[in-house]
């Protein structure tokens, strides 16, 4: 992960990566759907959101397993301390 956003920019970047992408796809997704959506094109137009969604989804996906996870070893070092 870089620790500046630009080469000449003192601004730290203290969002990883993958929270950019999700930024962007979601604009991404919503706009293509709305063009797609208000131009009534043919079904196989809808695809295109479709597409810019599946990473949107493989990194929630990612992130709520991680979340899952840490609220199970939290929830099993409470009961240690027990």
């Amino acid at each position: 992960m870089p620790t500046t956003a630009s080469p000449g920019s003192a601004t730290p970047v203290t969002a990883p990566a993958a929270t950019y992408v999700l930024v962007i796809g979601v604009m991404a997704t919503f706009i293509s759907f709305g063009i797609v959506f208000s131009f009534t094109a043919p079904w196989y137009w809808f695809l295109i959101p479709v597409a810019l969604a599946i990473p949107e989804i493989v990194i929630l996906s990612g992130r709520w397993r991680a979340r899952q996870r840490m609220r199970r070893d939290l929830q099993q070092a409470v009961q240690d301390l027990s």
